[in-house]
């Protein structure tokens, strides 16, 4: 999530304003109000502030810093993307610490420029969604492609595994040759099963097992072809 403190410090007749006097109410308190506009060139929009919405995030609510119950005029509003925060943007801030503080104490004002921070920058990034980030020649096209062709890698490797592992059964596995029906047999691993039956074959194409000329697969359940 991309986030950013807004922080202002208020006085009240030259002293910490901790005792200041706002419409919103929050435990029985009033505290400051923030305003936030975007700035896009000519535009501007009021993300968030009083007329915004009600709530802690969308009226500008801002809350006191506090340390064991210790007030000391400094307050915080947690600007975030849930709210309206870009850190492409460019904002205008004000922060209103209410009437009871006077003209010349009451308002604060601030800008946020665009891309701010690295941190800022590298939360963005990360917590997009990949397809914001398929620019030609971009880091994030790069890395998708990466990705992909890791996830091709995994796949050949599991298919040479597995033409490895059926190498292995012709090799070590149980074979029979059956003299009655000039064949031989391999099975599967749990040697009862037929993985593969050959016809064997003497120099003339007649069945034999004392002349081996040739093998003809005939039968399998390698899922590979067989002769006719």
């Amino acid at each position: 999530m991309a986030q950013i403190e807004i922080n202002s410090f208020f006085t009240k007749g030259g002293q910490p304003g901790t005792d200041i006097d706002n419409k919103n109410p929050i435990g029985g308190k009033n505290y400051p109000l923030v305003r936030i506009w975007e700035v896009d060139g000519s535009s501007y929009d009021l993300v968030v502030g009083d007329t915004i919405g009600s709530g802690q995030n969308f009226d500008g609510t801002m809350v006191p810093v506090v340390d064991t119950g210790v007030e000391d005029g400094f307050y915080s509003f947690l600007f975030t993307d849930l709210v309206g925060y870009d850190v492409t943007k460019t904002y205008l801030i004000r922060s209103d610490g209410g009437p009871s503080l006077p003209p010349n104490e009451r308002y604060q004002v601030a800008n946020l420029n665009a891309s701010t921070s690295a941190a800022e920058i590298a939360d963005a990034v990360w917590d997009e969604a990949s397809v914001d980030h398929l620019n030609v020649g971009s880091t994030g096209l790069l890395l998708s492609q990466t990705k992909a062709n890791t996830d091709q890698l995994f796949l050949d490797v599991a298919a040479v595994q597995s033409i490895v592992d059926l190498i292995l059964k012709y090799d070590t596995n149980r074979t029979k040759i059956d003299t009655v029906n000039n064949e031989m047999i391999i099975y599967d691993d749990d040697c009862t099963t037929v993985l593969r039956k050959f016809k064997l074959l003497d120099s003339t194409g007649t069945p034999s097992t004392s002349e081996l000329c040739e093998r003809k697969p005939i039968a399998a359940s390698d899922g590979h072809s067989v002769c006719p």
